[in-house]
C-alpha cells in the first residue's frame, strides 16, 4: 500500500473499467464535490490571473517607446512569430500564393487558430492576435498542474505549483507578451498529456487515457517538434505498465492502443482522434466491449504491439530523436563530400551553456534545482506513476548540450517538484497543518523570488550580497526585457518593398530577417529561419563577397535554380554533378566573372541590407569563409567587433568606455580614467554613416572604423568585411550601377534590385 498523506485514511476504490482494487494513495478528502469544484475553479482562476499579469508585464517597458509600435500596435518580439502569421496572412487576404515554404498553412494548428480568431472576432486584428495570444494561451498551464494536485488529494500543491511554473525563467523568456510561437504549447500541452496519463494509470480510468491519447494526437499540430516528447512520455508509460500489471492484464493492452492511435506519424490529426473516438465510443463500448472481451489477453496483445510498431514507424521514432539529437550538438553538415557548416554552431540558443544557467531558467535558481530534484525523487518514491514524467527532466537537462530552449519543458514538472519537497518536509516537521501549509507557502516562495525578479527586476542596484549569491540564487536588479528586433522604421521599408515588388520575387538577406520579409515585404526568401541548410553558404557568399559581379550573378543563378528545381536547395543542383561535389571554388570565379551570363530574368530580385546585420557579419561569413572540402575555417582569423558610441557637446566621438576617434590623425585613442592616452591605434579608414556615408581614409595600415549616429553605433573591422558588398552596398552606398539598381534609400536598410 501507498504512504499515507498527512494522516489521512487510505481510500480504496474499484477500478472504473477492469474491476480490480487498488490503492488510491491515502491522500485525505478535502470537502464535498460541489465546495471542491469551487475551490478548484476559484484556484484555476486565480493561478492563472497572477500567471497572465504576470506574462503582460512588458507592457510596462513599452509605454514611450514608439519605435516599437506599428499601426498603433507593440511589435511582436520573436521573429519566428511572423512565419506563423504570414501563414494566417495566407488563410485570411490570400497572400503568399508563390511562397513555396507556405504551401499549405492548414498543416499548423498554430496558423489556422491564428486566422480563425481573427476572423471570427471582428475587432481583433492579426498584429493584436501576435501580441496577445501567448500570455492567453501559455498560461493554460496552470490548470493540469492543478488538477494534478487534487488528483492526489493536495489541491494546494497544485495552486502553489502552478504559481512557480507558469512564470519559471524559461516558460516565461518563451511565452510572455509579443512572443508569437508554438512555444506557447511546447511545454503547456505536455502537461495535459501529463496529467491524464496520471489519472489514468491512478485510477485505471480508460476514459483518462483517451483524452491523453486526443491530446498527444493534438499535440504534433500546434508544436510540430512534438514528437520525439510524445514518443518518450508514451514509451516510458507503457514500460511502467508492463512492469506494473505485467502481461496478463488486458487492461495493459487497451492503454497500449489508446497512445498508439495518438502517436501515430504521417497522419493529420483529425484523422487519429477520429480512429480514438471509433475505439474509445465504439469498441469499448459496454455491449461490444463484453464480445471483444472474449477474445482473450493474447488476441489483445497481438493488436495492440501491431498498433504500437505501426505508429513507431510511422512517426520514424528513432529517426526523429536521433535527428534532434545530432542536429543540436553537431558542427558540419557533411553532404556528399562537401563539409558546410551547421546553423546551430552560430545560434546562441543551440550552444552549450553553463550548468548554473540550466539550472536558473529550469526554477529559477540552483538552490531551487535541489529542491526539485529532491522533490520529485519523492515523488516517484511515493506514486510510481511519476516516473513518466522523467523525458520532461530528460529533455530539459539536454540544454547542457543542445541549448537554451530545451529547458522550458523542465519548467512545470520542476515547478510541481519543488513545491511538493517543502510540502513533505512540513509534513516531516510538523503535525499541525497550519505549520505544514506556511513551510509549503516558505518554499514556494524561495523558489518564486527569482523568477518574479526576472520580470520585475529588483531593486535599482542589488547590495553586494546579492550579487555575490546570483550564481546560486540569482535576484536580477534588471528586468527581462525582450526587445523587437526592428523598429517602426525598418518595418516601413519592408512595407515599402510589398508597393514596389510582385509576391512573385525573392528578397536575399539573412535568415534572421525571412519571416519579416514574408509578413510584411510579401516576397519570397532563399533561407529563413526554419530553412537554414546548406544555402546559408549560398547567401553567406553573396553578402561577403569583395566581387559585386559575383553577388549579382550568384544572386539571379540562385533564384531562378531555385524556383526551376521546384525549390530544393540550391547547393544540390549547382554544387554537384552526376552525384560528386564539383570545384566550388572554380565554379564561382567563373559565376563571378564579369563576362559569366545569367540565367534568363524570371521574377525580381531584391538584395536587403539592414544596417543592423551588420553585427553579425562576423558569424554569416563563418558558412562561407571555409574550405567546402576540408571543413576548414578562415572566419577566426578575422576582426569585427560591434561598439558602442556616443557624442560629447565638443564633438568628440567616444568609441566603447575609453575610445576618442581623432578624425584628423586618423587614431583611436585609448584613454584611462583620468583622460590621458594610454594607446594610439591607427586606423585605415573612418566612415560616418548616414544619407550621404563621409569617408576619411589615412596613410596607415590597420583596421576601419563605421560610425552610426543614428543608432549611435560602431563597428571596428578589417577589410574584409569593409570591402565586402554588404558593408558596400548597405552602409557605405557604394555599387556599381550597370548590376544594381537602389531602390530604396533608407541609411538604416537599403534595398537594391539586380538589374540582369
Amino acid at each position: 500500500m501507498e504512504e499515507k498523506s498527512g494522516g489521512g485514511v487510505e481510500k480504496m476504490e474499484k477500478g472504473q473499467l477492469t474491476g480490480q482494487t487498488q490503492t488510491g494513495g491515502g491522500e485525505m478528502e478535502r470537502g464535498g464535490k460541489g465546495g471542491e469544484g469551487k475551490t478548484l475553479w476559484l484556484l484555476i482562476g486565480v493561478a492563472y490571473i497572477f500567471s497572465l499579469l504576470f506574462h503582460l508585464y512588458t507592457l510596462h517597458f513599452l509605454v514611450g517607446m514608439e519605435q516599437f509600435y506599428w499601426n498603433g500596435v507593440p511589435l511582436s518580439n520573436n521573429p519566428d512569430g511572423y512565419f506563423f502569421g504570414a501563414g494566417s496572412q495566407k488563410i485570411l487576404y490570400g497572400l503568399h500564393q508563390f511562397n513555396p515554404r507556405l504551401a499549405n498553412p492548414w498543416h499548423y494548428g498554430l496558423m489556422v487558430l491564428g486566422a480563425g480568431l481573427v476572423k471570427f472576432f471582428p475587432f481583433l486584428n492579426l498584429d493584436q492576435l501576435m501580441l496577445y495570444l501567448p500570455p492567453i494561451i501559455s498560461s493554460l498551464v496552470v490548470i493540469p498542474i492543478i488538477l494534478i494536485g487534487r488528483l492526489y488529494g493536495r489541491i494546494e500543491w497544485g495552486f502553489l505549483a502552478s504559481l512557480v511554473a507558469s512564470i519559471g525563467w524559461s516558460y516565461y523568456n518563451r511565452t510572455l507578451l509579443g512572443y508569437y510561437d508554438t512555444d506557447m504549447f511546447s511545454a503547456m500541452l505536455p502537461m495535459f498529456i501529463l496529467y491524464f496519463l496520471l489519472k489514468g494509470l491512478r485510477e485505471e480510468n480508460l476514459s483518462a487515457f483517451f483524452a491523453g491519447g486526443v491530446t498527444i494526437a493534438l499535440y504534433p499540430y500546434f508544436y510540430d517538434q512534438g514528437y520525439s516528447i510524445i514518443y518518450a512520455i508514451g514509451l516510458i508509460t507503457i514500460l511502467y505498465l508492463f512492469l506494473k500489471y505485467r502481461f496478463q492484464n488486458p487492461f495493459v493492452y487497451q492503454v497500449i492502443i489508446y497512445l498508439a492511435l495518438g502517436m501515430l506519424g504521417g497522419v493529420p490529426w483529425w484523422i487519429k482522434v477520429g480512429l480514438l473516438l471509433l475505439f474509445h465510443y465504439g469498441v469499448m463500448g459496454s455491449s461490444l466491449r463484453e464480445r471483444i472481451d472474449q477474445i482473450g489477453v493474447k488476441s489483445w496483445g497481438i493488436i495492440a504491439f501491431a498498433l504500437l510498431l505501426l505508429s513507431l514507424y510511422t512517426g520514424n521514432m528513432v529517426g526523429v530523436i536521433l535527428h534532434k539529437v545530432l542536429g543540436y550538438t553537431s558542427t558540419e553538415i557533411g553532404v556528399k563530400g562537401l563539409k558546410f557548416l551547421n546553423v546551430n554552431e552560430t545560434v546562441r540558443e543551440a550552444s552549450q551553456i553553463p550548468l548554473w544557467l540550466v539550472f536558473n531558467r529550469i526554477i529559477g535558481s540552483s538552490i531551487g534545482i535541489i529542491f526539485a530534484i529532491l522533490g520529485y525523487i519523492l515523488l516517484v518514491w511515493r506514486w510510481r506513476e511519476f516516473i513518466i514524467a522523467l523525458p520532461l527532466w530528460g529533455i530539459g537537462f539536454f540544454s547542457i548540450v543542445g541549448g537554451l530552449r530545451f529547458t522550458v519543458y523542465a519548467v512545470p514538472i520542476a515547478g510541481l517538484s519543488g513545491v511538493y519537497f517543502f510540502l513533505w518536509l512540513g509534513e516531516k516537521l510538523f503535525s499541525r497543518p497550519q505549520s505544514r501549509l506556511v513551510t509549503g507557502l516558505a518554499g514556494t516562495l524561495l523558489l518564486l523570488l527569482p523568477n518574479i525578479t526576472h520580470i520585475i527586476g529588483c531593486c535599482e542596484k542589488n547590495p553586494k550580497l546579492i550579487n555575490g549569491m546570483m550564481k546560486i540564487y540569482p535576484l536580477p536588479d534588471v528586468p527581462y526585457f525582450s526587445e523587437p528586433l526592428f523598429t517602426n522604421k525598418e518595418i516601413g521599408v519592408l512595407h515599402k518593398i510589398s508597393q514596389i515588388s510582385s509576391p512573385k520575387d525573392y528578397g536575399i538577406t539573412w535568415w534572421d530577417y525571412g519571416y519579416y520579409i514574408w509578413y510584411y515585404s510579401n516576397i519570397n526568401t532563399l533561407i529563413d529561419g526554419g530553412k537554414h541548410n546548406e544555402d546559408n553558404y549560398i547567401v553567406s557568399k553573396i553578402l561577403l563577397t569583395h566581387n559585386p559581379y559575383l553577388t549579382a550573378n550568384l544572386s539571379r543563378l540562385a533564384v531562378e535554380t531555385y524556383i526551376k528545381s521546384g525549390y530544393k536547395k540550391v547547393t544540390d543542383t549547382l554544387f554537384y554533378k552526376n552525384g560528386k561535389p564539383i570545384d566550388v571554388e572554380a565554379f564561382l570565379e567563373k559565376v563571378g566573372s564579369p563576362d559569366y551570363t545569367p540565367p534568363k530574368k524570371s521574377v525580381d530580385v531584391y538584395l536587403i541590407f539592414p544596417e543592423k546585420m551588420t553585427n553579425i557579419y562576423s558569424a554569416i561569413s563563418m558558412f562561407s569563409d571555409r574550405n567546402l572540402k576540408s571543413g576548414e575555417s578562415f572566419a577566426g582569423g578575422r576582426t569585427l567587433i560591434p561598439v558602442p558610441l556616443r557624442e560629447l557637446p565638443t564633438g568628440e566621438i567616444i568609441v566603447g568606455g575609453n575610445g576618442l576617434v581623432d578624425l584628423k590623425n586618423g587614431q583611436l585613442l585609448l584613454v584611462n580614467p583620468k583622460g590621458e592616452v594610454v594607446k594610439r591605434v591607427p586606423l585605415k579608414r573612418v566612415a560616418i554613416l548616414g544619407k550621404e556615408p563621409q569617408i576619411a581614409q589615412y596613410p596607415h595600415s590597420g583596421l576601419n572604423l563605421l560610425l552610426s549616429g543614428t543608432l549611435r553605433r560602431g563597428w571596428l573591422m578589417d577589410d574584409y568585411y569593409y570591402l565586402s558588398q554588404g558593408v558596400q552596398m548597405g552602409l557605405l552606398k557604394k555599387y556599381d550601377p550597370n548590376l544594381f539598381e537602389l531602390v530604396i534609400d533608407n541609411p538604416r536598410m537599403r534595398v537594391y534590385k539586380l538589374k540582369r
